[in-house]
């Protein structure tokens, strides 16, 4: 079904609320320059999440998909409101929700979860998380960010703008950019003292997998699992059934 959720700075998210009638659901929050399917990930991972009796919700964070927010005037705060109000909406409805972020999305709960408490999730997925803008965009390690984000500082990004993403109709616009500059996702860590998994792709391009082997190896205990795959870039799809049934059972796992 879809639906439009209201924000409190007057934008609609645009989502699609996925229903088995379950006491339990998943928010889905995709990647940059992404939507809400996913390229057709989460839209199956919808369906098997209701097969294993999961509510979900999918929806496009400002900038992306169906959104009336054109990209360039994507804001991360503007996101961080977005995933507060899509979560809020569904811990309303739901006893039980868990978390599944991808890639940029991932930076977003962690950013939120600095300033949130986001002690009512029952638990938190990251497929190759952004967990370091540095290392992925403006000092960037990986070929992908060096192929496109100028990496000569604030001042030389500022003056590219927009920036355009490879392969995408997607273009940072300057308010992004000084983010990307001066927010760090991993910081301070993720408050949330529940089960987390950390999914990643040991062949991805654009995402360092050592930045997710580092995040874990900060969050040493017992409720982090870490599964690294080799022959996987960042889209996972290369073994996304494996993917699924390992993020599937990590929610049963939590309840």
């Amino acid at each position: 079904m879809n639906v439009n959720i209201p924000t409190p700075d007057g934008h609609d998210i645009r989502a699609v609320h996925e229903t088995c009638g379950a006491d339990r659901a998943v928010l889905l929050c995709h990647g940059i320059a992404s939507d809400k399917e996913a390229g057709g990930i989460y839209t199956s991972l919808a369906q098997s999440l209701a097969r294993r009796g999961f509510d979900s919700l999918r929806f496009d964070f400002r900038g992306h998909g169906e959104s009336a927010v054109r990209p360039t005037e994507t804001s991360i705060g503007g996101m961080m409101i977005d995933l507060e109000t899509a979560l809020d909406d569904l811990c309303r409805h739901y006893p039980s929700v868990h978390l599944l972020a991808a890639s940029f999305g991932a930076s977003i709960v962690l950013l939120l979860s600095q300033q949130v408490t986001l002690d009512h999730l029952a638990s938190v997925c990251l497929w190759n998380p952004v967990t370091d803008y540095s290392s992925t965009f403006t000092k960037s390690t990986m070929p992908w960010g060096r192929s496109f984000f100028p990496q000569g500082g604030l001042r030389d990004a500022l003056r590219a703008c927009p920036i355009t993403i490879p392969e995408r109709a997607f273009k940072l616009g300057c308010q992004i950019v000084v983010e990307l500059f001066y927010l760090s996702p991993a910081s301070f860590g993720l408050a949330l003292d529940k089960p987390l998994l950390v999914i990643h792709g040991a062949e991805d391009q654009l995402v360092d997998p050592n930045d997710s082997a580092v995040f874990v190896e900060n969050h040493k205990q017992s409720n982090v699992e870490f599964l690294l795959l080799d022959g996987c870039t960042h889209g996972l799809e290369e073994k996304i059934d494996y993917v699924y049934e390992q993020t599937l059972s990590f929610f049963e796992r939590c309840p």
